[in-house]
């Protein structure tokens, strides 16, 4: 019971740190939150100097800025895992 406890406090904390330094990234890119260019001015790079599908840079968005506060709360971390490390 005691290593039941351990392994999930470890887990808590490692989401928690991977969420919140990992949010501004995302938070720079969805909202224009520290420094960041916002929805517009990412999509615009994306999609012309990338060379990104309009659906492709919008799905890389959210998937940064919804995904990482799913890792945050807990909720669907193994699906915001996988389409964080897909995207």
């Amino acid at each position: 019971m005691k290593q039941e406890k351990f392994n999930s406090l470890g887990l808590l904390v490692l989401r928690l740190a991977l969420g919140i330094l990992m949010f501004a990234h995302g938070a720079q890119k969805m909202l224009g939150w520290f420094g960041g260019y916002g929805w517009s001015g990412t999509m615009g790079y994306l999609t012309s100097v990338v060379g990104a599908p309009v659906l492709i840079a919008a799905i890389a968005i959210l998937t940064e800025f919804f995904g990482l506060l799913l890792i945050i709360t807990g909720a669907a971390t193994r699906l915001a895992a996988v389409l964080l490390a897909i995207h």
